[in-house]
Parts: C-alpha cells; sequence; structure tokens
C-alpha cells in the first residue's frame, strides 16, 4: 500500500474492533507523528518501535487502551482523498 496512513488507519480500526492487545502498523513519518498525538490524549497506553523480520522493516507496535472491556477511542477516520490531502 503507498498511503501507509490509510493502511494505519485500517489496521489500527481493526485491532479495536477485535478488541487487540496490540497492534501492529508499518513505521512512517507521519504515522509516528499520529500515534504520539493519540498516546498524548490517553488514547493507546503505550506504543514502541520494533524491528521487523529478515527484511528489516520498521513497525510500530500500539496498545490501545481498553476501559471495562471498551476502547476509548472507537475508531479513526482518514479524511483525505488523492486530490486533496487532509490530515
Amino acid at each position: 500500500m503507498l498511503n501507509l496512513l490509510a493502511d494505519f488507519v485500517v489496521r489500527f480500526n481493526a485491532g479495536l474492533k477485535k478488541h487487540a492487545k496490540c497492534i501492529y502498523v508499518p513505521y512512517s513519518n507521519t504515522t509516528i507523528k499520529v500515534v504520539r498525538i493519540l498516546f498524548s490524549y490517553n488514547c493507546i497506553v503505550s506504543f514502541s518501535i520494533v524491528t521487523g523480520n529478515a527484511s528489516s522493516t520498521l513497525l510500530i507496535k500500539v496498545v490501545p487502551l481498553y476501559i471495562n472491556n471498551e476502547s476509548t477511542i472507537r475508531g479513526l477516520e482518514l479524511m483525505s482523498r488523492p486530490g486533496l490531502r487532509l490530515y
């Protein structure tokens, strides 16, 4: 996928839907900025950057925050389209 931010949104929402303990998303500068914002607003418990398999790709491990088996965030939505980028 060329748009790593869109990939992040899809993986994050799918992880929340499954009540995943951690979500692995591809690393990009924009993605790490979004993860830091989510962390500053207490939407996630923690995050860390981990190296992948033999291809040495970087992944971000995101741990969402659940209170009473409910996520503190319901989902993310990307408002951009190819002709107009909004973040």
